[in-house]
């Protein structure tokens, strides 16, 4: 339940309960149960998307019950380094 209260509260950021976009999510619960409203919810929020369509996107499509991927990792070196075809500006120059 804290999942789905958390969701429905982000999706507005103010009177979470006078929201329709939190009542229908509210809604939701009644259909699919707190098991799956919260995993839905869970992986709305986790790709910062805590909307009604969202969430009922993932419950229609059974996505609930999959892990929620974790997000790409940057190669942070490849980047610091001035990229993997960086060249400094004498370089550029010389030619």
């Amino acid at each position: 339940m804290t999942f789905h209260v958390s969701c429905a509260s982000s999706a507005t950021g103010s009177d979470a309960s006078s929201s329709p976009c939190v009542q229908g999510i509210l809604r939701l619960r009644e259909k699919v149960g707190d098991k799956r409203l919260d995993a839905a919810c869970e992986r709305a929020l986790a790709f910062a998307s805590p909307k009604y369509r969202t969430v009922k996107g993932i419950l229609d499509k059974g996505l609930d019950s999959e892990p929620v991927a974790a997000p790409p990792q940057t190669p942070t070196d490849t980047y610091l380094s001035g990229g993997r075809f960086g060249r400094d500006l004498n370089s550029l120059l010389l030619h």
